[in-house]
């Protein structure tokens, strides 16, 4: 099984050997840190997706005027230079605000001009301010005394002197506040300065850039472990971590208490536990972990689909490329940049899952007889190779639902195999019973198939729908049950609906043949008067066109596989979604094995 399985380990040692027994578990890097009494880390606990020491690189790296950089370490503090540079960060952030805010309100304040209001309390007549439209001055109250201070195409500034805020104006009042215009001027010319001295702050300490990456591990390492500490929960004179283990690395964590006189105890998962997801796939077909975890994990009790994803990927990317010189030109591009993917192990995985969709496609292509647009003569060795007329609409429409009944199929058995009791496995099996009976009942419609086809695949789907009707929900009461069973019979118009989703397979195909024709039609009836031009012009249309035509055709064909893999094929795969295991671990030692 590709799920790793896990157990919870507690932790208990002493006190004042805390950090050395933490450095320790680090070093060994395969516990997930809980909260103490939770099941999982929430809130603040969490672990941050990026780290403060990256953002702080980033931001320095950004620094419009960098210093000459400094390689000499003496002197240099990565912690001070992060926590600086989030402060330069965070200072000069409030001062734009401030600038934004203080621009927007010289804006408002110019119409009425530079001036400063004396204190109420001093004065017995006030001003108030509106913004009166043009059609509207005539509403203006006759017993008010009012002057408008300036005009726009839309309204008039009016300034109207009384002892009390006026009664029947037609604008509603506009609020100036107390300072004067000039004074928020001269606030902006100082923040300018300020923020540019932020900048310039910036730009010095940009000098440390590349020790500061050099040191991102470090930083993480012990930002990491400040974490663990805080999880920790210390009751003098023993302190108590909580974490998720793989099974096999038990007797490592064990070892680790004996040296440090700390107590492990360690069970299994219960069913009110949620374990996190670590997957371990490892061969030719390992990268569908990545493909997968790109959009979600599965439940620590649910199967893992990585392989099927894998396989299923190239497939439909063979399908809809369908062109054996488009795959050719993919292998050569593959061959040159085989050793630059080899140099990660994500590299490895990756180029492993393009060797296959190439070979995958290379195949297939041959199989449709198409070689950029140009099918071969039929007397040939390429001819002779072709099993799969790409013209037959409706063998292309049967291969394409084809697929997508067989990937949905393989869901619920999947689905079906990892169920826990046998009640949870008849509804997946249900829902493989009405997609396989459908299937043959509208395979068998009009093709020379046994008479008892169409009637036996009906029969196997109607039986699928009252399994499912019937053990949809474990609810006691037969009212509640006959609810939950129509309201997952509904779910039929969305199995359909996915089904006809694979109809993308059989479009992105043709579009992309059809594209290619149509460049070849063009360079082929290319004329001109001057002799060689048409030839080149023609081979200008081919490459362009052909180039233009794979980047489209490799870009529908990857996120359309994803897209069929990803929402489709997983929605009936899996009921939950997991949380990944986030090993507690030193990376600057792993930077360092790596090297």
């Amino acid at each position: 099984m590709s799920i790793v399985p896990l157990v919870r380990v507690t932790l208990c040692g002493l006190l004042e050997e805390k950090d050395a027994t933490l450095r320790e578990l680090q070093a060994l890097g395969v516990a997930h840190l809980l909260a103490a009494g939770d099941a999982e880390e929430t809130g603040a606990t969490a672990p941050a997706t990026a780290s403060s020491a990256r953002e702080a690189l980033h931001y320095l790296l950004g620094a419009a005027n960098r210093w000459h950089q400094v390689h000499d370490p003496q002197g240099f503090d990565a912690r001070s230079v992060e926590e600086r540079a989030l402060s330069i960060k965070r200072q000069t952030r409030a001062l734009e605000d401030e600038r934004l805010r203080l621009e927007r309100r010289i804006r408002d304040l110019e119409p009425w001009g530079d001036f400063g209001l004396l204190d109420p309390a001093n004065v017995e007549q006030r001003l108030w301010f509106y913004v009166v439209p043009h059609r509207l001055l005539a509403a203006i109250p006759a017993d008010l005394v009012w002057q408008a201070v300036h005009r726009d195409e839309q309204a008039c500034y009016v300034v109207v002197i009384a002892a009390e805020e006026p009664t029947g104006m037609p604008a509603a009042r506009t609020h100036t506040g107390s300072r004067r215009l000039s004074d928020l001027r001269r606030r902006l010319e100082s923040l300018q300065s300020e923020i540019d001295a932020q900048q310039a702050e910036r730009d010095r300490e940009a000098r440390w850039c590349d020790l500061f990456a050099a040191s991102l591990d470090h930083l993480e390492d012990e930002a990491e472990f400040r974490r663990a500490r805080r999880l920790a929960v210390d009751e003098a004179p023993l302190f108590v971590l909580h974490a998720w283990v793989p099974e096999r690395s038990l007797p490592e964590v064990q070892q680790l208490g004996m040296r440090h006189a700390a107590a492990v105890l360690a069970r299994r998962p219960t069913p009110e536990d949620d374990p996190p997801t670590q997957l371990a796939n490892r061969g030719v077909d390992a990268a569908g972990q990545d493909l997968l975890s790109f959009f979600l994990v599965p439940n620590y009790s649910a199967w893992d689909p990585s392989r099927s994803v894998f396989w299923f990927f190239c497939v439909f990317f063979a399908l809809m490329l369908s062109d054996a010189g488009y795959a050719t030109l993919l292998a050569v591009a593959l061959a040159l940049g085989w050793p630059r993917l080899g140099r990660s192990a994500s590299g490895q995985r990756l180029r492993g899952l393009a060797l296959v969709a190439v070979l995958m496609a290379l195949a297939w292509g041959i199989a449709v007889g198409s070689y950029f647009g140009v099918s071969p003569p039929p007397h040939g060795m390429p001819g002779r190779l072709v099993v799969f007329d790409t013209s037959d609409l409706d063998a292309w429409l049967r291969l394409a639902v084809l697929a997508g009944v067989v990937q949905i199929a393989f869901a619920c058995f999947g689905r079906a195999a990892s169920a826990a009791s046998w009640r949870a496995r008849i509804v997946p099996l249900g829902w493989l019973a009405v997609v396989i009976g459908g299937c043959v009942a509208w395979l068998a419609r009009g093709a020379a198939a046994p008479a008892a086809a169409v009637p036996a695949g009906s029969v196997l789907a109607l039986a699928g729908l009252g399994a499912v009707t019937v053990f949809a929900s474990e609810r006691p009461g037969l009212l509640g049950r006959a609810v939950d069973g129509l309201v997952a019979l509904a779910r039929v118009v969305g199995m359909f609906s996915d089904v006809l989703s694979y109809l993308r397979l059989f479009a992105l195909a043709l579009a992309g043949a059809a594209l290619a024709r149509a460049f070849n039609d063009l360079a082929a009836s290319l004329e001109l008067p001057v002799a060689g031009l048409a030839e080149l012009a023609a081979l200008f249309i081919l490459i362009v066109g052909h180039a233009l035509n794979l980047g489209l055709s490799v870009a529908s064909a990857v996120v359309h596989s994803l897209r069929l893999n990803l929402i489709e094929y997983l929605h009936w795969s899996l009921a939950d979604e997991g949380h990944p295991f986030r090993p507690f671990l030193r990376k600057e030692r792993l930077s360092w094995t790596n090297s």
